[in-house]
């Protein structure tokens, strides 16, 4: 049986000119303007509404504002909590639940031609309904080349498109007509053609029954997670959860950042180690709870970050539990 998948693919948003990645010892003073901070300075404004209006203008993907930008606003230090709460919240919004990019396409594993016998590409097998693809790519076509870059397999396929938001223009260029190896036909002419991605969520609307690629999920998460360990409620690589009194969780890792986080947070405050007062933490972990049943409100979220999150809501009640006020 012949294995098929669509292909919506996505990452992060680009720097102007190419991605630029950061490091400890990259300048981080470039990746600002004094629009990016005066919205910093709102994400610690007085009126909760002003605050939650910030995070949805910052976290949406047309915001012009790069994740680097954030990365590097949270290197730079200088923040409140409440600043370094919604940033964190902003990142996980554009790596985990950002609509990606997706063309709307069904490929299927077709045996290719050897490189001897003809180009090689990827096979559309059937072009899914009101997706971007509709009308200008057919199946049969065979995708030999997005954006100048030459197409072999689906993960080549699958690694460019993800370079991309809803909304890009890129650039498609295909064999039309053109058959699996083994048959007789004459080389088809090449085709260019410039499609506007749309986003998996409305590939995820379109009743298409088939699964949605992500390819890219794991490493958006690491990414997500790497964050959490630098600049998260405990800034530092998370240990196993510190055994001791009654009120912690019970010990071993979660393997979730921020249900370790607020563990050790709770634990330290117990023994005295901890600055914040209980009920700012409890604050802090109610504002993820609410947080997260927002998140599962999404109809198209993945089951298994659904999973994720559930299990995460599961935690963080548990902890509030634990440590009354």
């Amino acid at each position: 049986m012949i294995a098929m998948v669509i292909v919506s693919l996505c990452l992060y948003a680009p720097l102007p000119g190419g991605g630029i990645s950061i490091s400890e010892h990259a300048p981080v003073q470039p990746f600002t303007s004094p629009e990016f901070e005066l919205l910093i300075d709102q994400l610690d404004a007085s009126s909760w509404e002003v605050r939650e209006v910030t995070v949805n203008r910052i976290a949406r993907d047309t915001s012009g504002i790069p994740l680097e930008w954030i990365e590097a606003r949270l290197a730079r230090g200088g923040l409140s909590l409440e600043q370094v709460v919604r940033l964190l919240r902003i990142a996980e919004i554009r790596l985990l639940h950002a609509p990606r990019g997706a063309i709307g396409i069904q490929m299927a594993p077709d045996a290719l031609p050897r490189a001897d016998e003809g180009p090689g590409g990827v096979r559309i097998r059937t072009v899914i309904r009101d997706m971007p693809a509709e009308g200008i790519l057919q199946a049969g076509d065979l995708i030999t080349h997005i954006e100048n870059e030459p197409i072999k397999t689906q993960e080549d396929l699958a690694t460019i498109v993800q370079r991309h938001w809803p909304g890009d223009t890129i650039t498609f260029r295909v064999l039309r007509g053109s058959s699996p190896a083994g048959d007789e036909t004459q080389e088809s002419p090449l085709h260019e053609f410039e499609i506007t991605l749309g986003s998996t969520k409305t590939l995820r609307e379109s009743n298409s029954g088939l699964s949605i690629r992500d390819p890219d999920y794991g490493e958006r998460k690491d990414r997500f997670i790497s964050l959490m360990q630098r600049h998260g409620v405990v800034s530092t690589t998370i240990p196993p959860p510190r055994a001791g009194s009654g009120s912690r969780a019970e010990p071993g890792v979660t393997g979730d950042p921020i249900v370790e986080g607020f563990i050790n947070q709770f634990a330290d405050h117990a023994s005295g180690k901890y600055p914040n007062s209980l009920p700012q933490i409890r604050r802090a972990c109610l504002m993820v709870i609410n947080r997260t049943i927002n998140q599962l409100d999404d109809q198209g979220l993945l089951p298994a970050h659904r999973d994720e999150l559930e299990l995460r809501l599961r935690r963080l009640e548990a902890l509030l539990e634990q440590n009354p006020p």
